[in-house]
């Protein structure tokens, strides 16, 4: 047992110990690194403490660069996938649910539109092609020529077309100039696909932004009545 508990083995046991707490990580990203570590410092032990390296070595360090090549591709995927610093905060609101990476997809695929305003996004009863996301500005929803509400940073507008695949309900008119996130349906669908979660929490958003929208316009309505009889 004493010789188990050398202090010269040390790190032979610290590198073990990190090799197999990296198994517990769910996240693939800080199990590479456990290993990573882990076998840096088996590979350093050995150096220092082995006189015949032809066996232990040549596979430590096969074993390190892969981790080291697999951290590479992760590091390089997180760059790509990262959300924009300036609108990180507005996207994780209005898509709650999803992950940074599944955010990033979408937005990859979705293009960034500056309108002015009286900019006719969406037209009553034509096919709808694109579900706008509202970043700055707002935006008048009108319906038979008659105003019924309107659409603040940070929603959706299209989002009924979407969910029921069929013609536009309402005409979406800016009121002021505006920055939007124009997103292709197909592109929606084509993310929804990959991923029974992914649907469903898509399909949970869009439906949380409508009832919050219908909310505001019935309470726009309640208070209009009001006024009108006093």
């Amino acid at each position: 047992m004493s010789s188990f508990f050398s202090l010269a083995d040390l790190p032979q046991h610290f590198s073990n110990v990190i090799l197999a707490l990296s198994y517990f990580f769910t996240r693939l990203l800080w199990l590479r690194i456990a290993a990573t570590i882990g076998i840096a410092i088996n590979v350093g032990y050995e150096v220092i403490t082995r006189t015949d390296l032809r066996v232990g070595l040549p596979w430590d360090s096969a074993f390190l660069l892969i981790n080291l090549y697999g951290l590479y591709f992760l590091y390089r995927d997180y760059q790509r996938f990262k959300l924009p610093a300036a609108d990180a905060a507005m996207l994780r609101q209005a898509f709650a649910g999803l992950k940074d990476m599944e955010i990033a997809q979408i937005l990859r695929n979705s293009k960034w539109q500056s309108v002015p305003a009286s900019a006719v996004l969406i037209t009553q009863n034509a096919a709808v092609e694109n579900l706008y996301l509202i970043f700055e500005g707002s935006a008048q929803v009108v319906v038979d020529d008659a105003p019924v509400g309107f659409i603040e940073p940070g929603s959706f507008a299209g989002e009924i077309a979407y969910l029921t695949c069929s013609p536009a309900t309402a005409t979406v008119i800016t009121n002021q100039p505006s920055r939007l996130l124009a997103i292709a349906h197909h592109i929606m669908v084509h993310e929804s696909q990959k991923d029974d979660d992914v649907r469903g929490i898509i399909f949970q958003i869009l439906g949380r932004d409508l009832t919050l929208k219908m909310g505001k316009a019935n309470s726009a309505k309640a208070s209009a009545a009001v006024n009108d009889q006093g």
